[in-house]
């Protein structure tokens, strides 16, 4: 019969299998009529009847098979209506579809659409009338309507039905979420959710909202107010990013043996016993987060006096498993208060000292005469106990390291060291003991990362290395290898080594930093662990200076390769085609230089010679420039310097300010001085911009004023302080620094900036600055 009213199309016979029997659907329906016409008229009758009230609304609850049936038919054939005339944004929209046939069916729920979207589904409503002209969906968020949407229907000879909706969850304020949907017919409400969409938190298997009885040792995503703060023990959390609901936080929780899930303020949604017992066991909370004593060579917690143990326990029946021994005195859990929530008897029991420094709480197992736990604590009155931070891990992190304790009006304040790993100091009879939440991580085959070298060799790393983290209970760790997650699951353990070699340089001069990101509560800090290169190199470009007949290097800070490495250094003049060739190793701190080497800039290349005994290649690791004879007398020589960016002291936060490019020619060396970045070569040169058509204006070389009006200051000639092979300080030559000003380019349509020899006056003087130090780049020119 299900069947046969699923398929008006099929015309012939339905063979049903009953026990071992066969039967034919319509052989069976004229033997009725031949041998139960009274049976099968009764039948017919109630069949149209139902249908009847089906399609007049006139709905009541289904007592028989053939009239659930006639339902599940009735369904079939309005959604096979909707979705026929669905357009394809109703079909993203309406995520789950549903009908209820009359208005006490109408039971919206939640789903989770995309892992990252709450959604209120509301299912097709069949309507009771079709006279109605208007239907509004009514969303309120704390009694307040948040959003309203206008419904849509379809219909035959059938009726009338409402489409379904999903719509994403309004956005959160509250630490709880308080939501209900009102559905109103030509002003007519014909559905209230009251509380029934009211949750602390919401919990979904997949993308179905499941109810906190029905929690087990499973996954779930929980959706909660952001305000709100879970309290999740024996469990997995990853926190999940970019959930599109305002004001909501959602984690995915690995719930395992001895979980308990409930919320900070008190309320319990599920819990897990342990031990195989059907008893659960949480201690006062603060015990979590306060350090241990050691009393005559026993630990004990620090608890709050009159602060309370919770005991859950799965049914009544199991209070006389179990009894409660608090400081020797016996408790049954028959003549404790219980407050039944979620799936558990919660019991609360009191910790207080009775005019001593301890309270012991103990519970025992009756029937296998046995201690199940064994709890004991300090009493305090009040406690506050930190660290000046909430994890350490580099040197910088124990700058100032400090535990600050202040126990019942007592303050403290402890030091520390990266060497240490804990602090103590003395408590009444006994020692405080509180570990420091150190982040580790150590490599385990020791042939990388644990030296000292800034900068390894992807061939030096085994693939079998092997990262071992260890963090604080509250500290959550990613690990990242350039700008790629590596996916650390919080085991303790990253195969780093298979992660690297597994990975494909961008290019060659690619260096990977490996960063660890510790997460906190309140605090997140990157770290650097170790940098990677896929080719051999060195740390930054070899420089080469020349001391007499001898040729200098610095090794390029440091060289990651094959070690043992004989480099070949080529120097090629770069007036004169002379070439020379040396070989270098990494112990190698100078080379000889001809007696007749001619003074001046050269190039230089590094290489070395790769491959096995029938493919020999050379492979160039680095090049540049390098100067033969006096560095500081040669380094501008045939050069003019190119300004395009500099500082301001007094504007610091700007870093270097784009300027429109200036020139400085002319290039002199008048010796080392003492200046204000030290002891540092001094030069002279002429100060210059260049005009689209490639035109020189020089800045004013006296004080003048100027053809349009204005006053010039004396600039040039300019001195020149050499700090560094990027930076310099450029003044007038008494010192003074120079101004740059702001205007606006109208072509552009952007603020732009320029040094500039004018004097400022009253109008114009907030546009501009003092220029400080100059970044720069050489360009080689006709000796000028």
């Amino acid at each position: 019969m299900r069947i046969k009213l699923k398929d008006d199309s099929d015309d012939q016979d339905i063979e049903l299998e009953v026990s071992s029997k066969v039967y034919a659907f319509q052989e069976g329906i004229i033997k009725l009529i031949l041998l139960r016409p009274e049976y099968m008229g009764r039948l017919c009758e109630r069949l149209i009847q139902k249908i009847d009230s089906l399609i007049n609304s006139n709905i009541a609850q289904a007592e028989t098979y053939e009239e659930y049936l006639c339902e599940e038919w009735f369904k079939d054939k309005i959604l096979a209506i909707a979705n026929s005339k669905k357009t394809e944004r109703q079909m993203a929209q309406a995520v789950q579809r549903d009908v209820a046939l009359d208005y006490s069916r109408i039971h919206p729920k939640y789903i989770l659409y995309n892992e990252t979207d709450v959604r209120i589904s509301v299912p097709d409503i069949r309507l009771e009338t079709d006279k109605i002209q208007n239907a509004v969906l009514l969303i309120y968020c704390n009694d307040e309507v948040v959003i309203t949407r206008n419904m849509s229907w379809y219909g035959n000879e059938l009726g009338k039905t409402l489409n379904g909706m999903s719509v994403s969850l309004p956005d959160i304020s509250e630490s709880n979420i308080q939501i209900s949907v009102k559905i109103k017919c030509d002003g007519d409400e014909i559905f209230d959710s009251g509380e029934s969409l009211y949750r602390k938190a919401i919990i979904f298997s997949g993308d179905r909202e499941l109810p906190y009885s029905q929690i087990k040792k499973d996954n779930y995503t929980i959706v909660t107010p952001a305000k709100s703060e879970l309290r999740i023990e024996n469990s997995l959390i990853t926190e999940i990013k970019g959930v599109k609901n305002v004001g909501c936080k959602a984690i995915f929780v690995e719930l395992q043996t001895g979980y308990v899930l409930g919320f900070r303020e008190g309320k319990l949604l599920a819990f897990d016993s342990v031990m195989n017992t059907d008893i659960r066991i949480i201690p006062p909370e603060e015990s979590a987060y306060l350090p241990d004593v050691n009393l005559n060579g026993e630990d004990y917690k620090i608890a709050y006096n009159n602060s309370s143990y919770t005991f859950i326990l799965g049914d009544r029946k199991f209070q006389q498993k179990f009894v409660i021994i608090k400081n020797g005195e016996r408790i049954e859990f028959e003549k404790l208060d219980a407050i039944e929530e979620g799936n558990g008897l919660i019991y609360q029991c009191r910790m207080d000292s009775d005019d001593k420094d301890v309270c012991i709480m103990q519970v025992i197992d009756i029937e296998k005469e046995k201690s199940l736990y064994d709890g004991r604590y300090v009493i305090v009155q009040s406690a506050k106990c930190s660290f000046n931070r909430e994890f350490y891990y580099s040197t910088s992190d124990y700058d100032k390291a400090v535990y600050s304790v202040e126990i019942d009006g007592q303050k403290e304040y402890i030091q520390f060291t990266e060497r240490d790993d804990e602090v103590c100091l003395p408590l009444r009879n006994g020692e405080l003991h509180a570990k420091i939440p150190k982040i580790s991580i150590e490599e385990t085959s020791g042939q990388w990362m644990n030296g000292s070298a800034p900068l390894w060799y992807i061939q030096n790393i085994p693939q079998n290395s092997i990262l071992k983290l260890s963090t604080p209970h509250s500290v959550q760790m990613k690990l990242y290898v350039g700008d790629s997650n590596v996916g650390y699951d919080g085991s303790g353990v990253i195969t780093i080594g298979n992660i690297l070699h597994g990975m494909s340089s961008t290019g060659n001069d690619t260096i990977l930093d490996i960063k660890a990101k510790a997460i906190g509560k309140n605090n997140q800090e990157t770290y650097l662990i170790a940098k990677v290169c896929h080719r051999e190199m060195f740390l930054h470009v070899p420089e080469f200076w020349s001391v007499g007949d001898k040729l200098f290097w610095d090794h390029g800070g440091f060289f990651a390769g094959v070690s043992g490495r004989q480099f070949t250094l080529e120097l090629t003049g770069e007036t004169k085609n002379e070439q020379l060739k040396y070989t270098l190793n990494e112990d190698t701190d100078y080379v000889n230089l001809p007696d007749d080497i001619e003074a001046g800039s050269y190039k230089f290349s590094i290489s070395v010679i790769s491959g096995g005994l029938f493919k020999r290649t050379e492979e160039f690791i680095s090049k540049g420039h390098c100067i033969i004879g006096d560095a500081d007398i040669l380094r501008f020589k045939d050069k003019r310097i190119i300004i395009e960016s500099m500082t301001d002291a007094s504007n610091e936060n700007a870093g270097h300010i784009q300027i429109q490019t200036s020139y400085v020619d002319r290039i002199k060396f008048q010796g080392v001085e003492d200046t204000s970045e030290g002891e540092c070569p001094v030069y002279s040169g002429i100060l210059y911009d260049e005009d689209d058509n490639g035109r020189r204006w020089e800045y004013s070389s006296s004080i003048h004023i100027g053809s349009k009006g204005h006053k010039k200051m004396k600039v040039n000639p300019v001195r020149v302080v050499y700090i560094n092979n990027t930076t310099l300080c450029i003044t007038d030559s008494d010192g003074d620094g120079l101004y740059y000003y702001r205007y606006y380019d109208k072509y552009a349509e952007i603020t732009k900036y320029a040094l500039t020899d004018r004097e400022y006056n009253a109008i114009n003087k907030h546009k501009y600055g003092n220029a400080d130090l100059y970044i720069y780049r050489t360009e080689r020119i006709e000796n000028v």
